[in-house]
């Protein structure tokens, strides 16, 4: 993640064949906040169950994974990545 000050942070995706360009973040909450754990959780939890819901082979293949306050996709072709990218 490049932080380019205090109140004005982006973020790119790397794949394989390019990185995107800079994904500016508008929002979100402070570092620190105490109320970061229990919000992150929550929204990680309902993006994780509609993101499984997108998934058609789920039972074999997940689509996602979290862990504290990463999500990470996983899609097996570009059309795929692109469902999950819009659901988030």
């Amino acid at each position: 993640m490049d932080s380019t000050s205090a109140m004005s942070t982006s973020q790119s995706v790397q794949t394989e064949r390019f990185d995107t360009a800079a994904i500016p973040l508008l929002r979100g909450l402070p570092q620190g906040s105490p109320a970061s754990p229990p919000k992150t959780n929550l929204l990680l939890s309902i993006l994780s169950r509609q993101l499984d819901q997108q998934n058609e082979i789920a039972t074999q293949h997940p689509n996602n994974l979290s862990f504290a306050d990463d999500l990470v996709l996983i899609a097996h072709s570009v059309r795929e990545m692109k469902t999950l990218v819009q659901v988030v």
